[in-house]
């Protein structure tokens, strides 16, 4: 149900000027009306009413005008007629609907350059653009902010979300327990390759040991080609006195089991269950039980992963640093815009060999730049730019926004302090 709102709306936008070659004035009066909705998140409605979203609805047009109606008058209808129909305070504080954070102030901020500016960050060009090595920055101060050694994952990248950190994170461990099966021959890809197919190989050849898992791991099973249905995807026994933690001994024997048989394994760990926000333990335990076995271990922590900042909080997480691939949100609790996802792999090659450029024909536009267009000389600290990895061969999508800037913003802004709320 929605609250009526306790305090006057957002300044509307200027109707002063229809001249659409007036960006500056246009872009000015919108300036005015979002830092006065941001004035107001606290009394605003988080809701519209059943006959705005209907108003909305009935507004759109039934087809595509054969006239443009122009800059300015476009926007004073999204704002007077199509918003007042769509969510009006998802990001502030008295909204509770599902898993969904704020946006800083400093976030919030660094999207709007990060618009204006509209840099495609897909290919590492030392000399150019140092956009790449913002994103490795930042990815280095989330791991900073959760007190993991940056070395613990040499593979990283920010993501559109958990449900691509979780494609990549499975696509990882389908291709590492290829590489390695008894019954394929060594460092058989199955990014290359295909669907393999040889004597002795189980059917399915790799399966899913889970608890608990989000919608989003069976997706992500899905599309990478292992199956998101039970005959893959296997829910096992939860500890007698803890239903989000597994079974140790439970775990111990299937594990043993399907490596008798040279089937891959993926254990994929939930840290933070996203209805209760529960959390369960024996993560530690887990991790030493798959590396013994030559299990995958796929820990989606989208939800909980963060508890990690907050010392009291702390142990919530303990194990999180040995996952072989790790998933993690900003649009969450980090309250950075949508969309922001991260992942993190143990080896450097994972990402690379599996989504990295052709041994033939690369298109010379996205050929990475040659080292020697390095600019000055590598200090303790300093990132080695043309090391970068170029992030379309580690991300799932060629063309990308610049999604580093506004965590990258945030974090510098607030720092560590900042987010513990000390």
């Amino acid at each position: 149900m929605s609250v009526p709102p306790s305090a006057d709306p957002p300044t509307p936008l200027s109707s002063a000027s229809s001249d659409d070659s007036d960006f500056s004035q246009l872009l000015s009066s919108l300036t005015a009306h979002l830092a006065d909705r941001h004035a107001s998140l606290e009394s605003l409605p988080v809701t519209p009413t059943p006959s705005a979203v209907q108003r909305t609805i009935s507004s759109l047009p039934h087809s595509l005008p054969c006239t443009g109606k122009g800059t300015a008058q476009t926007l004073d209808y999204i704002l007077h007629t199509l918003l007042p129909g769509c969510l009006i305070a998802q990001n502030g504080p008295r909204y509770f609907g599902f898993v969904t954070g704020g946006v800083t102030p400093p976030a919030q901020l660094a999207e709007v350059l990060l618009t204006g500016y509209d840099e495609n960050v897909q290919v590492t060009l030392p000399g150019t653009t140092a956009a790449t090595a913002v994103e490795q920055r930042t990815l280095e101060m989330v791991l900073d902010l959760l007190d993991i050694p940056r070395d613990t994952f040499h593979g990283r990248t920010i993501t559109t979300g958990a449900t691509s950190s979780n494609i990549l994170g499975l696509a990882c461990a389908r291709d590492h327990l290829y590489a390695s099966s008894p019954h394929l021959p060594e460092g058989y890809s199955y990014a290359q390759d295909g669907p393999p197919s040889a004597p002795g190989l189980p059917s399915p050849p790799i399966i899913i040991l889970t608890l608990h898992p989000h919608f989003s791991i069976l997706k992500a099973a899905a599309l990478v080609g292992l199956g998101g249905g039970p005959r893959v995807v296997h829910a096992l026994p939860s500890s007698a006195g803890d239903e989000l933690a597994f079974d140790l001994p439970a775990l111990k024997a299937r594990l043993e089991e399907e490596r008798a048989v040279g089937r891959g394994v993926i254990v994929c760990y939930g840290l933070g269950e996203v209805n209760t926000g529960g959390f369960g333990t024996g993560l530690v335990d887990v991790a030493k039980l798959c590396k013994e076995n030559g299990a995958w271990l796929h820990v989606d922590a989208a939800f909980g992963g963060f508890a990690g900042i907050v010392p009291e909080l702390k142990h919530l997480v303990e194990g999180m640093d040995l996952a072989d691939s790790l998933t993690l949100d900003g649009h969450k609790w980090l309250n950075v815009p949508y969309d922001c996802g991260l992942f993190f792999t143990r080896l450097p090659t994972s990402l690379p060999s599996l989504l990295g450029p052709p041994a033939n024909n690369v298109p010379s536009y996205l050929a990475a730049a040659s080292a020697v267009d390095q600019i000055g000389e590598s200090t303790p600290g300093e990132i080695v730019h043309h090391t970068v990895p170029s992030p379309l061969y580690v991300n799932i999508e060629n063309s990308r926004r610049f999604r580093a800037l506004p965590l990258f913003a945030s974090l510098v802004a607030l720092g560590k302090e900042g987010y513990i709320g000390e």
